[in-house]
């Protein structure tokens, strides 16, 4: 038997410290506010088809296309894989992959082919030799703080033996902040690019300056709901604002002459509640307004039978 001492711990802690809990907090805090505020803004269709224009150059219309179901079942080991966004162009075996990264990820190569392969084989199996294959687009987003230096295929990876050709892989689009000026950002007037932009900055200084610029140039709407979102998933974002987010909130829907769509007025209801009474606040107001469904569960998060319970309580008041 192996005894695990007192002492051995701390001579392990000292060659390998752990993180304590406020910076662990801190890195899971910032990866759920990558995950939902960049999937939130590219799940809107609008914000999608600009930002594969802006990026790109391809001159998507939001109806030739559709989301796509992101979870699959990889055929070894039988592994639920989710990606973050995927588009599919209607009608087309035609697909768009976007993962979103806040840190470089050196497996990516090999995480974004397992990806593409997984995309082919979830479609129906082919009836016709005639029948083509699927055309997978895959994007990597990086919001790191540094320099994206990961391989873009598993091709790159790999060394000749004896003049054996390497095989050829998927190699991922990528778009790195860390390339992106602020000018070329705020050029676009886009909600993802406002939120890009902010996590380009290395000072409180630079990001209070850049809210500021947005405020008095006076946000579209994309960009107010950027702002709202950042507020509403970023604790981090909040400090900072501090006694100014009343300020900002005001601005953003002064700037528009008032004007403030149903979902944007709801979810800056959020930023003054606490958590769980504020879900059940929004979600009630949003029933109010004869918001949709589908609108009202993916704000709220909340389950479909306490939707339904809602609108029972709302019926009996009216």
């Amino acid at each position: 038997m192996v005894t695990f001492t007192k002492g051995d711990y701390e001579k392990y802690n000292t060659l390998y410290p752990l993180k304590r809990e406020k910076e662990l907090d801190k890195d899971i805090e910032t990866h759920q506010y990558h995950d939902k505020i960049f999937k939130e803004l590219l799940d809107d269709k609008t914000e999608f088809v600009n930002f594969m224009k802006n990026f790109f150059g391809y001159n998507i219309k939001e109806k030739d296309i559709e989301k796509y179901n992101r979870k699959f079942i990889t055929e070894l080991g039988f592994k639920v894989r989710e990606s973050d966004i995927i588009y599919k162009v209607k009608n087309k075996e035609t697909f768009i992959l976007i993962e979103i990264q806040s840190t470089i990820n050196y497996k990516m190569p090999e995480r974004m082919t397992e990806y593409c392969i997984c995309i082919i084989n979830s479609r129906p199996n082919k009836q016709s030799k005639f029948r083509k294959a699927p055309i997978v687009f895959p994007v990597v987003l990086s919001v790191a703080n540094k320099k994206w230096d990961a391989s873009l295929t598993v091709a790159q990876e790999q060394d000749e033996y004896y003049g054996f050709p390497p095989l050829e892989y998927p190699k991922y689009n990528l778009i790195d902040i860390q390339k992106l000026t602020d000018e070329e950002l705020l050029k676009d007037r886009m909600g993802i690019s406002l939120a890009l932009i902010i996590e380009k900055q290395s000072t409180d200084e630079n990001i209070m300056k850049i809210f500021d610029f947005i405020i008095k140039r006076g946000p579209d709407m994309y960009e107010r709901k950027a702002i709202l979102l950042m507020t509403k998933h970023s604790k981090i974002v909040r400090e900072l604002l501090g006694d100014k987010l009343k300020y900002y909130e005001e601005l953003i829907i002064e700037k528009d002459g008032g004007k403030m769509s149903n979902f944007e007025r709801v979810v800056s209801k959020v930023l003054e509640d606490k958590e769980t009474e504020g879900v059940m606040k929004v979600a009630k107001e949003m029933v109010k307004n004869n918001m949709k469904d589908e609108d009202i569960l993916k704000v709220t998060h909340i389950s479909q039978k306490e939707l339904e319970e809602l609108k029972k309580l709302e019926f009996q008041t009216i």
